[in-house]
């Protein structure tokens, strides 16, 4: 696939749209580290990606001083090719953003509007700008159809965490920027992830900020003929995740229902890498 070209007047990748309160203020923040800190896998970046998506605007970091649509801002939402709207149910109230998504479309870039959806359903925390209606068919036949931008959906969902869904929200974005198939930045980015990834059984486990830790480390034909071992997988050398198992592989849980561990790090910090959360 050949990488879209762009007119090289944007100066930011994304601009993040969001209403100024708890918690899309924190998604905010996030989006702008996680963006900016993505790199695109080596494989893509041969056939002609970009290495880096760019420098991501959010106004309390770039126009601390300015009022909100001020020519600064209108500014910096012309200079960037895609409008990234974090959507709860606090949007359709934001006077700004439903500005700032109008102003986008009408330099005719509304199919470059990603919502990301942190709370409620598209019905509640999509602001009127983002939903469309079109009619479908023809003569008395013909319906009226909402049509709704695709974007990530960050409400939680049973059986994955928080930082597999950021994970599939960041892949979804930068696909998107990028131009290039969701499938295929998905493939490359868990191929990268496969390489460094290592896992190993343990008799036993312990905590080290409270973090699990294999003890007394076994080979995986030994983990087989015992009732309880402990696979543990590494991730650039940190545990992402540790299954409490028995000799088949299935899960053995204690006694408090737990059978599993994912560890989401913090920045590591020399030394001293602590763990952001333990679910």
């Amino acid at each position: 696939m050949t990488p879209p070209q762009d007119p090289p007047r944007h100066r930011y990748a994304a601009f993040i749209s969001y209403r100024h309160r708890e918690p899309d203020r924190a998604v905010a923040r996030w989006l702008v580290d996680a963006l900016e800190g993505f790199e695109t896998p080596d494989r893509l970046v041969r056939e002609g990606y970009p290495r880096r998506l760019g420098t991501v605007f959010r106004d309390d970091d770039e126009l601390k001083a300015e009022a909100e649509l001020s020519p600064a801002i209108r500014r910096a939402l012309y200079d960037s090719r895609h409008l990234i709207v974090v959507c709860s149910p606090n949007t359709p109230m934001s006077t700004w953003v439903r500005a700032e998504i109008r102003l986008f479309q009408h330099w005719g870039r509304g199919d470059r509007v990603i919502p990301v959806l942190i709370e409620g359903s598209p019905a509640v925390s999509f602001p009127p700008e983002l939903i469309r209606t079109e009619v479908v068919g023809d003569g008395p036949d013909a319906e009226f159809r909402t049509v709704e931008p695709r974007g990530p959906d960050l409400n939680p969902r049973q059986g994955e965490t928080e930082a597999e869904q950021k994970q599939r929200a960041l892949i979804t974005i930068a696909a998107t920027v990028l131009g290039c198939a969701y499938s295929d930045l998905l493939n490359r980015v868990e191929e990268r992830l496969r390489k460094l990834t290592s896992v190993a059984h343990y008799r036993d486990i312990v905590r080290r900020w409270g973090a699990p830790e294999g003890v007394g480390e076994i080979g995986e034909d030994i983990a087989r003929r015992r009732e309880v071992s402990y696979r543990v997988e590494r991730r650039g050398g940190q545990v992402v995740r540790v299954n409490r198992i028995n000799g088949r592989g299935f899960p053995q849980p204690e006694e408090n229902g737990v059978c599993q561990w994912d560890v989401a790090w913090r920045e590591p910090i020399p030394g001293d890498a602590r763990p952001l959360r333990v679910d």
